[in-house]
């Protein structure tokens, strides 16, 4: 299976397999945002973009409810993860993370006691299996009220100067 934080931008990817580059052509079938997966390399067949190989969780109806699990969100990660803890039920365990994915890359992802919600795939993991299929390394939680403090102060939502500092 193919690294998803592999990837060239928000609509390019590299296959992990061949190195060669996958564009996608928004408004097309190609398009990641709508394409049935996995995605494969023209060049090679392999996957090129797949969802995290992690244990998947049940959650209670009111969160499963507030995913868009037909959507990929490849590239939106921080602003998907945003909207579900802001807009998403309103639960006292509910916490928004920002950290990293592998050495480098920067990721959000809510948490829900022990279950991960994965914003650009929309879908919920155990959250020890999640971090250990990502290579997950938490850096910052904040609750809703204080991501939407940290959205209205920044205009933007993450990741914050803080994630930098």
């Amino acid at each position: 299976m193919a690294d998803p934080s592999r990837h060239l931008g928000t609509d390019h990817l590299a296959c992990a397999s061949c190195g060669a580059p996958h564009h996608f052509d928004p408004g097309t079938k190609r398009d990641p945002f709508h394409h049935t997966w996995p995605v494969r390399c023209d060049a090679c067949g392999t996957e090129v973009l797949a969802p995290p190989a992690a244990a998947a969780a049940a959650v209670a109806p009111r969160f499963a409810a507030a995913a868009r699990p037909k959507r990929l969100y490849h590239g939106r990660g921080f602003a998907q993860a945003f909207r579900f803890a802001i807009e998403g039920p309103n639960d006292p365990a509910v916490r928004l993370h920002h950290g990293f994915r592998g050495a480098d890359s920067p990721h959000a992802w809510v948490e829900v006691g022990a279950v991960a919600f994965d914003p650009e795939w929309q879908r919920f993991y155990d959250r020890d299996d999640y971090f250990r299929a990502l290579g997950i390394v938490p850096v910052l939680a904040y609750t809703p009220e204080e991501a939407a403090y940290r959205f209205v102060a920044e205009l933007t939502p993450g990741p914050w100067p803080e994630f930098f500092g």
